[in-house]
């Protein structure tokens, strides 16, 4: 089963996404960028939507980390914020704003999914992290 990193600092919103998230999917939770940077080195997921607006590291600090470490560079990262307009210099692969609605997210997980071998070609083809194209 697909294996999603959920991380928010809003003990009520994590526990709200990762209930519903888990008809999808098989959730696992962080709730802080620094925990989650911590999990990702320790725990295998194919995955991570992140809250933007986090104490200690945010979730566009948490994005540019993954997409700077080897190995973790081509996972699929969405942000969610209660903020209107997304990050401009943060190199995440969707943006939902909340509240969000829960469906259309896990269908943007699954087509990240679908096209993760394309992007993670792309990105070692170019000697570099940055996200797919579109």
């Amino acid at each position: 089963m697909t294996r999603i990193l959920v991380v928010d600092d809003d003990s009520s919103t994590l526990a709200a996404l990762a209930s519903a998230l888990a008809m999808w999917f098989e959730v696992v939770t962080a709730s802080d960028g620094m925990a989650a940077w911590t999990l990702l080195h320790d725990t295998a997921v194919d995955g991570v939507i992140a809250d933007l607006r986090m104490p200690g590291m945010s979730g566009g600090t948490l994005c540019e980390k993954i997409r700077d470490a080897p190995g973790l560079s081509a996972l699929p990262v969405i942000l969610v914020s209660g903020e209107y307009s997304p990050p401009a210099f943060v190199r995440y692969d969707r943006y939902f704003k909340k509240p969000v609605d829960v469906a259309q997210l896990a269908e943007a997980v699954q087509r990240l999914l679908h096209a993760r071998p394309i992007r993670a070609m792309s990105t070692q083809s170019r000697g570099g992290s940055d996200p797919m194209p579109g």
